[in-house]
């Protein structure tokens, strides 16, 4: 397994004591055709064990690392129970996305809306970012909920037509726009977590959620980090940092 860096950054402040991964996305699911992380489910492993799980080393994950719209918690456990359990007792910190917010872990640490920072820094915020999606925590966020659970159930008695429900689904939610649609869409991601840093100390804002990498230099020492997915039609990416220095990385066989 090889880490290849996309982009790399150097922030106006330290925003880690020590090395620090940023994992978000995975959507680890219940095994069988709809179980998005199947395919790369081998090279989540590793890098959780391998990298993650160097000593010193800290670990963050940033939402929708279970998959609970398509799968209950006992489906999950018994198809990744042992990656699963390895991600929770190596993670320092967790935020809750949009499609685990029912997840309770087993090895007592915290999740919440906003990343507790903890022994990290007070210079970082950590979200999913589906609050800056109206179809997930705005006004429109019941429409996107129902449709959510309309696919996930359909999927569930058998509806195997992935094409279909990504073409359903391309109109709310991001991790199924095409590029171009997403294109029109991004700004709003982007303008929510400036808004965060321009009212706090915060030098790094890192989110999930969009499925799309991007580590973004706002030309002041600030910076946004879109740790990406596990299971779109990207390679598979994390985000790094340690100390003032953030980092894009590309997670490779």
């Amino acid at each position: 397994m090889n880490l290849k860096s996309l982009r790399k950054l150097d922030l106006g402040a330290c925003v880690t004591q020590r090395p620090t991964y940023f994992l978000s996305v995975t959507h680890i699911g219940g095994g069988g055709w709809a179980d998005d992380i199947l395919p790369r489910a081998d090279l989540l492993r590793r890098f959780v064990a391998d990298v993650a799980g160097r000593d010193g080393v800290d670990l963050v994950t940033v939402g929708d690392i279970v998959e609970l719209w398509q799968f209950d918690r006992e489906a999950i456990l018994l198809a990744h129970g042992d990656l699963v359990r390895e991600i929770e007792c190596r993670r320092a910190r967790g935020v809750r996305g949009n499609h685990d917010w029912r997840w309770r872990d087993e090895c007592g640490y915290r999740y919440g809306s906003c990343l507790d920072t903890g022994n990290l820094s007070d210079t970082l915020c950590v979200w999913h970012g589906h609050q800056a999606d109206p179809f997930n925590s705005g006004l429109l966020w019941s429409v996107g909920n129902a449709a959510a659970w309309i696919a996930g159930e359909l999927q569930r008695l058998g509806w195997h037509d992935a094409d279909q429900v990504e073409t359903w689904t391309r109109w709310w939610t991001p991790g199924s726009m095409d590029d171009a649609t997403f294109a029109h869409v991004q700004h709003r991601y982007l303008d929510w977590a400036k808004s965060e840093l321009d009212s706090s100390r915060y030098f790094l804002c890192v989110l999930g959620h969009t499925h799309r990498p991007a580590l973004t230099d706002l030309g002041d020492g600030r910076a946004v980090l879109d740790c990406g997915s596990w299971v779109s039609h990207l390679p598979p990416t994390v985000g790094y940092a340690e100390r003032t220095r953030v980092e894009l990385l590309e997670v490779q066989e």
